[in-house]
Formats: C-alpha cells, structure tokens, sequence
C-alpha cells in the first residue's frame, strides 16, 4: 500500500519553466517598451513648451543681442536658437518655430519676424511678441498603443519700450544762510575800595593846645570799564539766477517746423524731443533727419525709424539757444508729411528751471519725455 503523504506527481522540468517564460515575456516587454515610450513622451512636451518660454524671453528683452549686431526683438535667428537650445532631445527645424507680434491680446498679429535678423519689425508700449511650436510627435516603436500626433505649445510676452517719470526741478535761487556774530557780554571789572587812614595821637605839651583837626584821606577813584562794542551783521542776501525764459510754436511738420524764441537771459540747450507724427500718411513712411536751423545744414539727428510716437536724444550738431535767438526745429521725412491732426512736438531741455515746450494739438506729448530707447 502507498503511504497517504507520498508525493502524487512528478517535480517540474526545466522545460516547462522555458514554455511559460516565452509567454510572458511579450506583455512584459509591451509593458516596458511602453513605460518607456510614455517617459519620453512627456519629456518631448515639457521641453517644446520650455523652448517657448525661453524664446519670447529672449526676444522681449532689451537691448542688442550678444553680437550686438541687431535689437533682441529683430534677431529672428537668435529667437530660435533660444528655442532649439531648449529642444535637444527632439531636434526642430525653423519652419518649427512661427515669431509674430501683435498688439495684446484678442488682436491679431500685425508682422512676423523673417530671415535672419529682420530690421523692418517696430514695436511700442503694450505689443507682444508670441513664439509658436508645431511639433509632429512620432513613437520609437509602432508596436505600442501611441500613435503620432502633433504637440503645439504658445508664449507670449508684452513689451515695456519706456516709461514715464515725472519730477520736479529745484529751484534756481539759492538765497546766502545769514551770519550770525556773537555779542560780548559786559565783564564787570572790580574797583578798589577807599581804605581809611588813621590819624596820629598829639603829643601833650607844656602849652595847653587845641585838639589836633582830622585830616580827610582823598577818595580813590574808581576806574572806568571798558565796554566791547558788538558787531553788526550782515544781512543775508538772496542771489537770483536768470531766469531761463523760452516761446514755442508749432503748427505742422511739412511748412514751418517748431518755432523756439529764448527771451531771457540764460543759454538752454535741448536735452530731449518727443513727438508724433502719421506713420500712415504714405506706405513705408519714416523719420529720417532733426534739423536745428540757422546754421543751415545743423543736423541734431539722422536715421530711420517707423516708430509714431518717439523720444529722441539729439546725437550732433549745436543744440544751443542764446539769449535772443530764435531758431526751429525742422523735420525731414522720407516722403511728404500728411498731417492727420494729431501731430506734437516736446521740447526738453538741460538746464533746471527751462521750460518743458509742447506745441500741437496730439496729446502724447503734454507730458515730459522720459529717457530714449534706442532707436535702431
């Protein structure tokens, strides 16, 4: 008889332990192959959605780009080398990669940046620039359940060109602290006191006399003070600059330019002009030159700029207005000005105490200009 705890079955050959093996080892590699696929995945979409944000980064920043060739903001191709920097894993070709500017949000972008450096975008206050990713996601593998589908990410970043900060100049007369002279106070001086002098006792003689008289001791008299005399003092004395006293006139930029008459007594030279001008009065229509007039070719400023509401920093020439002079201000454009009734002028000038000239009916200029931008 077998005995009830003997075994009932034989042990497991390796051969069987080979069989289940193969059969899990597709869902395990499924599996792996999937973890895998699903890591790389999310890496490919933080890095295209960090490569947006580095790329507005780069463009709304101020300034020239590290070759200083070009403002950050037109240096298309530095943009996207910010955003391939980002993007190692997942290598993006420039046709990746859309640069557009608009005018805040809800608008529609109104350029994009072209080539290499591209000098024809201007920006102003409150424009944005937007970087735009289209990225075609593609499995290592296609035996997993992915499948290829496009990534796009988006970032924008709002522009700060200049702003505007107010104060008030110091005053021009400076009046003297008056001087103040101590006055000597009287030191009494003591005077000597009378000392009474005894008389000698008479002898008694022979011959009754009479009593001897009393012989009065002479006063000693009492030496006069001297008294200091106090010092007058000045009375302070306040010492008026001046005064720096300045007319402007200012009707269209095609005729008669800013019109500035010092009649005062002080030299003002111009630190500063702020204007707006039509933009769109021709296609392509720019600023190109600042005159100051008479001398007759006295150039302040030459160059190219669409911006319409500009501050300017006069580079060259004499920037000076003496005592009675009057001089103007006359601007040059690449085609004809077409006045659209909103043109203005502001005048700025390095002396404390001049005043801030505005001429035109446009309201940008009302306000002192702060320091410029460059202007490209």
């Amino acid at each position: 008889m077998k005995s009830f705890f003997s075994p009932s079955c034989k042990k497991r050959t390796p051969a069987q332990s080979m069989v289940e093996f193969a059969l899990v080892l597709p869902i395990l590699m499924l599996l792996v192959v999937g973890l895998i696929e699903a890591g790389r995945l999310m890496f490919i979409y933080s890095s295209i959605t960090t490569a947006t944000r580095a790329a507005v980064r780069y463009g709304s920043a101020t300034g020239l780009n590290p070759g200083g060739t070009a403002l950050r903001y037109q240096d298309c191709a530095g943009i996207r080398a910010e955003a391939k920097r980002m993007t190692f894993i997942s290598p993006l070709n420039d046709t990746d990669i859309v640069i557009a500017y608009d005018h805040g949000p809800g608008t529609t972008p109104h350029d994009t940046c072209d080539g290499a450096v591209d000098t024809h975008v201007k920006v102003n206050n409150g424009d944005r620039i937007t970087v735009t990713i289209n990225y075609q996601y593609t499995p290592m593998l296609p035996i997993t359940p992915l499948q290829g589908f496009p990534i796009n990410a988006q970032s924008s970043r709002t522009y700060l060109v200049s702003i505007q900060v107010l104060g008030s100049p110091p005053p021009t007369s400076v009046p003297n602290p008056p001087t103040s002279t101590p006055t000597p106070i009287p030191t009494d001086t003591p005077t000597a006191t009378a000392t009474a002098t005894s008389t000698p006792t008479p002898l008694f003689s022979p011959t009754p006399s009479n009593t001897p008289t009393i012989t009065e001791t002479p006063t000693i008299t009492q030496t006069p003070t001297e008294t200091s005399t106090p010092t007058p003092s000045p009375t302070p004395m306040i010492i008026n600059t001046p005064a720096c006293q300045l007319t402007g006139k200012f009707t269209n930029y095609t005729t008669d330019g800013f019109i500035i008459n010092n009649i005062g007594g002080q030299t003002a030279t111009i630190s500063l002009i702020k204007m707006h001008w039509n933009k769109d009065s021709h296609p392509n229509q720019a600023l190109k030159k600042i005159e100051l007039l008479p001398p007759s070719g006295n150039t302040l400023w030459s160059g190219s700029t669409r911006l319409e509401d500009v501050v300017i920093s006069p580079s060259t020439g004499i920037r000076t207005i003496l005592p009675g002079e009057t001089k103007t201000l006359m601007f040059s454009f690449f085609k004809t000005h077409v006045n659209d009734g909103n043109e203005c002028v502001g005048i700025k000038f390095l002396e404390e105490g001049c005043p801030y000239l505005v001429g035109g009916p446009g309201s940008f200029c009302i306000s002192p200009p702060p320091p410029p931008t460059p202007i490209p």
